[in-house]
């Protein structure tokens, strides 16, 4: 069965339009359905079973955020000072075309 939406043309008017919605979905939930029917429709997949990890803590350490911002700045800081070293290979662009397009093509040298 399609499901109904509505979309907007260049009139500005409204027009009712079908969308197939055949797909697998996702579905978290803290418990099962009270519904067998509806519950004999789903894969589950019961989490929380296992004993937790012992080498992986259940809160991260305060630490960890200062941590994350020294390494952040040191990555922003090779990036700014690496910045214009790095010089495009112009042989690379196809004549005639958009530079954006060809930008994948580009390769970087030092």
């Amino acid at each position: 069965m399609p499901v109904l939406r509505t979309l907007q043309n260049r009139y500005k008017e409204f027009n009712p339009h079908a969308f197939a919605v055949f797909g697998p979905k996702l579905v978290a939930m803290r418990g099962s359905f009270e519904d067998q029917a509806l519950e004999s429709r789903f894969l589950t997949e019961e989490t929380g079973m296992r004993p937790l990890r012992s080498d992986i803590p259940i809160q991260l350490p305060k630490a960890l955020r200062e941590e994350a911002l020294v390494l952040r700045n040191r990555l922003l800081h090779f990036r700014l000072s690496e910045f214009f070293s790095i010089e495009p290979d112009l042989s690379a662009l196809i004549e005639g075309a958009d530079p954006r397009l060809t930008r994948r093509r580009l390769r970087f040298f030092r």
